[in-house]
């Protein structure tokens, strides 16, 4: 699965976890909001001065984080 569709997956379950319904929902602007909030912590983590070890760990917490 890539990642916007493990996103999307995600907000999904978030969604009916709370019990709220997908009629009311834009999918895909809720699913581009959560890419880009990974996609900005991992610009953020690659410009912080750490060693590569350090930022590639970072990074696949960052990942991690975003999957269900």
């Amino acid at each position: 699965m890539d990642f916007a569709n493990e996103l999307a997956a995600k907000v999904m379950g978030e969604i009916l976890a709370k019990g709220m319904s997908l009629s009311d929902v834009d999918l895909k602007e809720t699913v581009d909001t959560e890419a880009v909030k990974a996609l900005g912590k991992i610009k953020n983590t690659l410009a912080e001065d750490k060693n590569q070890a350090l930022k590639l760990a970072k990074v696949q917490e960052i990942i991690n984080e975003y999957k269900m």
